[in-house]
């Protein structure tokens, strides 16, 4: 008697669909922000640890984006460049934007000098209540992505043969 045992992700199982970790681009992410390794306290010959952390900052607004709208982008969404695909890469892209520029402000220092007489700190909102507005449209009260597992079992007995297809 042999047994399989296959364990499956919900989701995956249901939908068929593979779920998309990083909603935009590092080039995205330069051409916007114009961020350059020493803008941010690296060394000019550092563009490849700026790129590691463009990346790194790019998977997490992915997932503020995912958090927020409980509704992950697709496979099929940046396949077939829905307007969802287009909206989640802009806001992904605006948010590590305003990491980049934190990253800079705080590269000097935190305070900032507003008049004579006023001093302030700087803002570190980098997904401000405008951009939450700009996803309303794909917020989803259940979450598409379970991270519940199932197993289903398949019990049978006899022989199996690679010339035939099953024997006894």
């Amino acid at each position: 008697p042999y047994t399989f045992f296959l364990v499956y992700n919900n989701y995956y199982w249901r939908s068929h669909k593979k779920m998309i970790t990083a909603y935009c681009t590092i080039k995205d992410v330069k051409d916007l922000s114009r961020v350059t390794p020493n803008k941010i306290g690296l060394d000019k010959t550092e563009a490849d640890e700026l790129d590691n952390i463009l990346q790194e900052w790019i998977l997490q607004a992915s997932a503020l984006i995912n958090d927020y709208t409980n509704n992950p982008l697709t496979e099929t969404d940046t396949n077939q460049q829905t307007t969802k695909y287009y909206v989640y890469r802009n806001i992904a892209t605006r948010i590590v934007a305003n990491m980049c520029a934190l990253s800079a402000a705080y590269k000097s220092h935190s305070v900032v000098k507003v008049n004579d007489w006023s001093i302030s700190t700087v803002p570190s909102e980098v997904f401000p209540v405008a951009m939450k507005k700009e996803l309303e449209n794909y917020k989803s009260e259940t979450s598409n992505n379970s991270t519940a597992f199932g197993v289903l079992t398949v019990k049978g007995g006899g022989i199996f043969d690679e010339d035939r297809d099953k024997v006894g």
